[in-house]
């Protein structure tokens, strides 16, 4: 199984935060299943502000079940709901999912699944291969696992990962917070 970066899931967990899901045959163990994302821009072929809200309160009532000691700004609804934008309708329903399923799956967990049941896209390897050749430049400044294909640009909209792409052309050391902005974190 691939694991994504830790600055992603930064990026995307800070991004994302309650609903239950009462259905007893959720299994995120087995793996996401991940509908067609079709023409996605991420905010409201599955019900925009709702869908939104909806993954912002499984991902909360996640951690606060699961790791009440590392809360972060998980449970900020206002927050949460304007970084889950930048993910795929179709990530956004899987991550609330396996999210919701039980504390036997971690939140890295389901990214990565969900992650790798995504396909890749064109933005997706463009990324990775600036990527790749502005680290060379910046080695101290660029984590490597911020350019390898466990990073999960993936779950994003495309207009993020192309956000992203364009952080490559700043300074070596604005890079990293540049990207982690783009992908929904912190200023």
């Amino acid at each position: 199984m691939r694991h994504i970066v830790p600055l992603f899931c930064v990026a995307a967990l800070l991004s994302i935060m309650g609903c239950t899901d009462n259905d007893p045959d959720t299994r995120p163990d087995a793996g996401p299943t991940v509908p067609d994302a079709g023409p996605d821009g991420g905010s409201t072929a599955d019900g925009g502000v709702d869908a939104s809200r909806e993954y912002c309160q499984a991902l909360c009532t996640h951690r606060t079940a699961c790791d009440p000691q590392n809360s972060s700004d998980f449970c900020n609804a206002s927050a949460c709901t304007a970084r889950a934008g930048l993910y795929l309708d179709a990530a956004r329903s899987s991550l609330r999912t396996c999210l919701t399923a039980s504390c036997s799956v971690s939140e890295d967990d389901c990214f990565t699944q969900v992650a790798d049941a995504m396909p890749t896209r064109a933005a997706d390897e463009t990324f990775r291969t600036h990527c790749a050749s502005r680290q060379a430049a910046c080695a101290g400044d660029l984590p490597s696992s911020l350019c390898a294909s466990t990073n999960g640009t993936e779950l994003l909209v495309e207009t993020a990962v192309q956000r992203s792409d364009a952080c490559l052309a700043g300074a070596c050391a604005q890079i990293l917070d540049c990207v982690i902005e783009a992908w929904g974190g912190p200023k």
